[in-house]
C-alpha cells in the first residue's frame, strides 16, 4: 500500500489533493478513532452503521428535519470513520475495502432514494447518478487493483468520490439553511460522474497512467 504521509514528485493535481484530503481527514478524526480502536469496534461495524443511519432519510427529510440532520451528518461521520479505524488497527484488507465501496454505494443509494421521495430533485437524473457512483467505485477499486491486491491509487479515488461532493453538500445546505440547491447539483454530479467514469477508463488501458510507477 502506497505510503499516505509521502506524495510522489511526479503525481498530478489530483493525486496531491485526495491523498492531502484523506491525510488531513484522518488527523481529524483520530479524537474520535482512538477511544473506538481502543474499544475494539470494527470498521465494518460502523459501515453498516452509516447505511442504517442513510437510510432513516427516507422517512425523516422532510417531516422530521432534526432527525434528518442526526442521520445524513452521521451517516458522513460513519463513513470517514471507518476507513480511519481500519488503517489505526491495522486490519484494512482487500476484502474490507471492497465491503467499504459496498456499503458507501448503499449510503449514496439511500440518499438519492431520500431525495426522490421528498421530490427535491427530478426522477431520470437521479435515477442516473444512483447508478454512477457505484459503477465509479467499482472502476476505482479496479484501477487500484492493478497495484496488487492492496493497490492505493490516488487519482482513482479522487475521481471515484469527487461526484458525491456535489449532492452531499447541496443536501447539507437544504439541512442547514433551506437552500433548494439539490436539482443542479444532481445535474452537476451525472456531468462530474460520466467524466470520471471515462478518466477512470482510460487509467485501465493506460497502466503508464498511474501514479507511484
Amino acid at each position: 500500500m502506497a505510503d499516505l504521509t509521502t506524495i510522489h514528485p511526479a503525481t498530478g493535481w489530483d493525486d496531491r489533493l485526495y491523498v492531502s484530503i484523506r491525510r488531513g481527514r484522518d488527523v481529524l478524526l483520530a479524537p474520535l478513532v482512538a477511544p473506538l480502536a481502543w474499544l475494539g469496534v470494527p470498521p465494518l461495524a460502523l459501515s453498516v452503521c452509516g447505511v442504517l443511519l442513510a437510510a432513516s432519510l427516507i422517512w425523516t427529510l422532510v417531516d422530521y428535519p432534526r432527525w434528518a440532520n442526526f442521520g445524513f451528518f452521521g451517516a458522513l461521520l460513519c463513513d470517514g470513520l471507518d476507513g480511519a479505524l481500519a488503517r489505526r488497527r491495522g486490519c484494512d484488507s482487500r476484502r474490507g475495502k471492497l465491503w467499504d465501496q459496498l456499503c458507501d454505494s448503499a449510503t449514496w443509494a439511500a440518499v438519492l432514494l431520500a431525495i426522490l421521495a421528498a421530490g427535491l430533485a427530478p426522477v431520470l437524473p437521479t435515477a442516473l447518478a444512483v447508478y454512477l457512483v457505484p459503477t465509479l467505485l467499482f472502476l476505482g477499486v479496479s484501477v487500484s487493483s492493478l497495484r496488487g491486491p492492496m493497490g492505493f491509487n490516488p487519482r482513482a479515488g479522487f475521481y471515484a468520490h469527487a461526484p458525491k461532493i456535489f449532492v452531499y453538500g447541496a443536501l447539507a445546505a437544504y439541512l442547514l439553511a433551506g437552500r433548494h440547491w439539490i436539482a443542479p447539483a444532481v445535474l452537476c454530479t451525472d456531468i462530474v460522474g460520466a467524466a470520471s467514469c471515462l478518466t477512470l477508463l482510460w487509467l485501465l488501458r493506460r497502466r503508464d497512467a498511474l501514479p507511484f510507477d
